[in-house]
């Protein structure tokens, strides 16, 4: 998906008067507005499209905004989501937002510019979140066709190549053993924890992850074809992580990729 146009950005709010006045300022965009007048609505817009970028109004009847972010966040984690309030921030809601997995906290009311900014924002993190997939490749493919040979065991020739080419990925990445312990790292993923936690990497990332997240991963985790986002706590701090798994009893059980921190207010 090269072109901007390509792309696919869903309104979900339950004024109509909202939605029609966003999809007159931003019908001359380069990208294809879709809008829904509830949950349920926008849950079926997603069946039926490509949807890359997702704004909804946190107070809805019935499902609400973060709720439907929620599910969004686990059936479609491509998706770069995005909530708007009119209301003031809690500790609640906030909690609530990290567990969707938030791009960006827009409140209302919003500058027309700047609203339009965050889009364009939210669509190169789709961007970039996809070159990240396709960086991954060659080590989830050097997994499944590492063997042992030349005196050298297939464990330790996985975590050599692994560390060479982890390094070269442009987003901070770790792989991780079965308990979740830190196998290797590359320089930009150390860059970003140790500024975070006193100069240390965690033994056991599991005591940063979100209440239920760990076990959730571990049940989860089943197919290397499958990624999980969920939010890792560092020194106050949330961050939207996706976890992918290489191999079953493998030295190096799954990665973790930081994209960003979440949450963070706009208006």
């Amino acid at each position: 998906m090269d072109a901007v146009g390509e792309i696919q950005v869903l309104l979900v709010d339950d004024e109509q008067e909202i939605l029609r006045a966003l999809r007159r300022r931003l019908r001359r965009e380069c990208f294809t507005l879709l809008t829904a007048g509830s949950a349920e609505e926008a849950l079926k817009v997603l069946e039926g499209n490509d949807v890359n970028v997702i704004l909804s109004d946190a107070r809805m009847p019935g499902v609400n905004g973060i709720e439907l972010l929620e599910k969004i966040k686990w059936m479609y984690p491509e998706i770069v989501r995005i909530i708007i309030t009119g209301y003031v921030e809690t500790n609640g809601l906030i909690q609530a937002i990290n567990k969707g997995g938030v791009f960006r906290l827009v409140t209302k009311p919003w500058d027309e510019e700047r609203l339009r900014e965050i889009i364009y924002e939210a669509i190169e993190h789709f961007r970039t979140m996809q070159q990240n997939a396709r960086d991954m490749e060659p080590i989830i493919k050097h997994h499944r066709y590492v063997d042992d040979g030349d005196g050298v065991s297939r464990d330790d020739k996985v975590l050599e190549v692994t560390t060479a080419l982890v390094e070269e990925v442009r987003t901070p990445v770790a792989c991780l053993d079965e308990e979740f312990r830190i196998v290797c790292a590359n320089h930009k993923f150390r860059l970003a924890v140790i500024d975070d936690i006193d100069g240390t990497l965690p033994d056991n990332l599991s005591s940063l992850l979100e209440d239920g997240a760990y076990e959730e991963l571990k049940g989860n985790l089943v197919s290397p074809e499958k990624q999980l986002l969920v939010s890792l706590h560092i020194a106050g701090r949330n961050y939207q992580s996706r976890f992918r798994l290489l191999r079953q009893q493998d030295p190096l059980f799954a990665l973790l990729f930081i994209d960003e921190e979440e949450g963070k207010e706009h208006t």
